[in-house]
């Protein structure tokens, strides 16, 4: 895990004018970025997923999941706020079966403060692996794959399939989300 000893968050919003302090310095520990979520970050500590706004510098520790995640984990952080300032988020690790064209999905919950294995499993990555963290965008978490797919699961029915992507051997793309 390659930890930043100085992170620091930047926004590409321009109407985010006057955001008081740029440093992730108020977390209790060196962390690497993982992924963002409608203005909420996730981060990971040596041991342990930081969920954090960075504008409030408020934190929440992430108790201890249950299965290996690696030390490139492929987790992202699902955050619908839908103007309700109570709302909860869930973090989503894509956990893959060792040797075997198996993932797994274990859930973090904030309502419940816990983490549970979905019953859902993603049996279609064949020759394949997953790359680093991902995206989340209306309700899907994608993750890139070392083929020509896309791993994506359905947050709320906890559904998960391999996406096939028309790219070109030798080519590469990216996930993103631009605008909506």
């Amino acid at each position: 895990v390659d930890f930043q000893s100085d992170p620091n968050f930047l926004s590409l919003d321009h109407s985010a004018n006057g955001i008081p302090n740029l440093s992730l310095g108020f977390l209790p520990e060196r962390i690497k970025v993982l992924s963002s979520s409608s203005g909420l970050l996730l981060c990971q500590g040596l041991e342990s997923y930081y969920v954090c706004n960075p504008l409030t510098e408020d934190w929440k520790r992430i108790p201890p999941h249950q299965y290996y995640h690696g030390s490139d984990p492929a987790v992202i952080l699902a955050f619908d706020p839908q103007g309700n300032i109570e709302s909860y988020f869930h973090l989503v690790a894509a956990v893959p079966l060792l040797d075997q064209p198996v993932v797994f999905f274990e859930i973090y919950s904030s309502q419940s403060n816990s983490w549970s294995l979905s019953s859902s499993e993603c049996l279609e990555l064949e020759d394949t692996t997953l790359v680093g963290g991902g995206l989340y965008m209306k309700g899907i978490a994608y993750w890139s794959t070392t083929s020509n797919g896309v791993l994506a699961f359905d947050v709320k029915n906890e559904v998960g399939a391999v996406l096939r992507v028309p790219i070109p051997p030798g080519r590469y793309g990216a996930l993103t989300q631009i605008k909506d």
